[in-house]
């Protein structure tokens, strides 16, 4: 009988944090176009900031940044990550040329970063 234990550390990085839309926060998509009607715009060019928000791009770089900088820290070891949905759609999207929608709740991708190049390794996703 072998008894196996994991060494397991939380911490909170503010970086992983969801897209900040701005004043549309939490606002519903229909109550959006009443309040800004280019918000699309945001979507179909990433380089486009929501209102007193920040844009896709500007989550694409800290999204990258906070993996890489733990993918430092932990080299070596396995290490999990949890992210808001659109934020990780958003990175995996751009840094490996996918085209995915949404993750679900609970779902998973796995990155193998390589310390040698300072970049990650074509993205393994689960299959639906």
């Amino acid at each position: 009988f072998r008894r196996v234990l994991f060494r397991s550390e939380v911490e909170f990085d503010k970086n992983l944090r969801e897209i900040n839309y701005g004043i549309l926060n939490g606002v519903y998509t229909i109550e959006r176009e009443e309040i800004f009607p280019d918000f699309r715009k945001c979507y179909s060019d990433i380089t486009i900031k929501f209102p007193e928000g920040e844009s896709f791009a500007d989550v694409i770089e800290r999204i990258e940044n906070s993996l890489k900088a733990a993918a430092r820290k932990y080299k070596g070891e396995n290490i999990a990550i949890s992210s808001h949905g659109r934020a990780l759609v958003s990175f995996l999207n751009k840094k490996f040329g996918l085209n995915i929608f949404r993750i679900d709740n609970c779902d998973y991708a796995q990155l193998i970063y390589d310390d040698e190049t300072d970049d990650f390794e074509p993205v393994i996703l689960p299959k639906n």
